[in-house]
C-alpha cells in the first residue's frame, strides 16, 4: 500500500519531466515573471492569503503550460504537416494557458492594488 521505492521512482520521473519542460522558453519566462510577482507581493507586505494563492496560481500556470507542451509535442509527432486540425488543437492548448495566466495576473493586480490602496 505505501511503497517508498515506487514513490521515489515517481519523484525521479517528475524531476526528469521538469528538466524536459525547463527547455521551453515560455516556462522559464513564466517562472521568472512569477518570481518577480511573488517578490513584489512579499515586498509590499501583502497578506499571506494573497501570496499563497498567487503561488498556487503560478503552479497551475506551470502545470497548464506543461500539459500544453505535451499536446504540442504529440501533435508534432502525429502530424508533422501541421494541418488545420493539429493547429486548432495547439491553439486550444495555448488558450488554456492564456486563461490561467490572465487569472494569475488579475489576482496579482488585485493583491497589489488592495495593499497599496488599503482596500
Amino acid at each position: 500500500m505505501f511503497n517508498l521505492k515506487r514513490m521515489y521512482r515517481s519523484f525521479v520521473y517528475s524531476l526528469q519531466g521538469m528538466r524536459v519542460v525547463w527547455r521551453q522558453v515560455s516556462i522559464r519566462e513564466e517562472v521568472v515573471l512569477g518570481g518577480i510577482g511573488g517578490v513584489v507581493l512579499w515586498g509590499i507586505d501583502a497578506p499571506a492569503l494573497y501570496q499563497v494563492v498567487f503561488w498556487i496560481l503560478l503552479l497551475v500556470v506551470i502545470a497548464t503550460e506543461t500539459l500544453n507542451t505535451c499536446i504540442e509535442c504529440i501533435g508534432d509527432k502525429i502530424d508533422p504537416s501541421q494541418n488545420d486540425f493539429t493547429k486548432d488543437i495547439k491553439d486550444m492548448g495555448s488558450f488554456a494557458v492564456l486563461c490561467v495566466v490572465v487569472a494569475t495576473v488579475l489576482w496579482w493586480g488585485y493583491g497589489v492594488f488592495s495593499v497599496l490602496w488599503r482596500f
